[in-house]
């Protein structure tokens, strides 16, 4: 066989089924440290981050746009990020995100646990392990002509995430609006789309669980408490009104997304990739290499996760380590930690 040689079924294009391309994923940081391409230790990273190397048009469109690239320390490798918002002169706007979020709107917490039938372009639900998660579709204009899929799980973010999109949020921009038109007597209302909401990284906040606390970096809303028109003319659709009211309008895609996302977080499918967050209420483990991994750190988890009495904790970890690994193990590696962390991490989202 030779390059020329090829092999004709006959078949025409309409009875071929081919995958959608994935929609990139925008996903939120706390307050962490990341490095160079070597390993090397560089500075702090938060807010808004997109892996890079995934989708080529996306890394292209990323690239330039001017967003600058972060390494993390993940699995024993070192993986790149894009942070969104790095394009801007300001540092303190890196790590911020301004979409344009494709949905019709969000109902409360209250109405999206009393059926599920309540999406409207924001996917939300309980994992089986009992792990909030939020998602939502959006573009990025500036950046990306396609949609672009923002995620976050466990309950400070997800909590974070309904009071910027609800009504004392993202409403507030859509009532001040209202208002406007009202006052020119049009009964028109401002739909959900037609303005921008900014999520910036707010204060880190204590999360309170069942087994004590954890800290993560808030996600806030970059709302005023007096909304002008300034404020409105440049947070409307404008130029992007087109391209933003299609994918509602016309495809009702967003809708039917949210409905089937929300699904599949409800069983387990679905939920968001933990990259810099653990189970609410055990402490994190630091993001370093595993053959640095403190055992002492272990035991604390361990003994938190399986609810161990403290004048136990010598006794039974060993036999913890054996049943992990069907012998007993007196000289822990960094992949015995790296194994001993993620049963660990399973139990404590069990019975968070």
């Amino acid at each position: 066989m030779t390059d020329l040689d090829f092999f004709d079924f006959g078949t025409s294009s309409d009875e071929i089924i081919e995958p959608s391309p994935e929609d990139p994923r925008i996903q939120w940081f706390h307050r962490r440290n990341y490095v160079d391409a070597s390993g090397k230790a560089k500075g702090m990273t938060v807010g808004w981050h997109s892996e890079r190397g995934l989708r080529e048009e996306w890394d292209t469109a990323c690239a330039i746009a001017g967003l600058r690239t972060i390494h993390l320390k993940q699995g024993g490798k070192i993986v790149p990020y894009w942070q969104i918002g790095s394009d801007a002169k300001n540092e303190d706007d890196w790590g911020t995100a301004s979409p344009f979020i494709l949905a019709k709107g969000c109902p409360s917490e209250w109405d999206m646990r009393a059926s599920k039938a309540n999406r409207f372009g924001i996917a939300y639900g309980w994992g089986v392990d009992q792990r909030k998660a939020l998602k939502f579709r959006a573009f990025l204009p500036e950046i990306y002509d396609k949609p672009v899929v923002f995620v976050v799980g466990g309950r400070g973010l997800v909590d974070c995430m309904l009071q910027a999109l609800g009504k004392d949020g993202h409403y507030q921009v859509l009532r001040a609006n209202n208002a406007r038109l009202a006052a020119k007597e049009l009964n028109t209302k401002t739909p959900y789309w037609g303005f921008r909401l900014t999520l910036i990284p707010g204060d880190d906040i204590d999360i309170k669980g069942k087994k004590g606390s954890s800290e993560i970096t808030a996600i806030v809303a970059d709302i005023p408490k007096e909304i002008t028109g300034d404020f409105l003319a440049s947070h409307h659709v404008g130029q992007y009104r087109e391209l933003v009211q299609n994918e509602i309008k016309e495809t009702n895609h967003s809708i039917e997304w949210s409905l089937r996302v929300s699904q599949e977080i409800a069983a387990g499918s679905e939920t968001p990739e933990v990259v810099n967050e653990q189970s609410e209420g055990v402490p994190a483990l630091p993001g370093i290499d595993n053959n640095q991994i403190r055992e002492e750190l272990l035991i604390v988890q361990w003994a938190l996760a399986y609810k161990i009495p403290d004048n136990e904790i010598s006794t039974r970890w060993p036999k913890f380590i054996a049943w992990v690994f069907g012998e007993q193990v007196t000289q822990l590696t960094g992949e015995h930690k790296a194994a001993l962390y993620s049963k660990i991490q399973q139990q404590a989202r069990k019975s968070a």
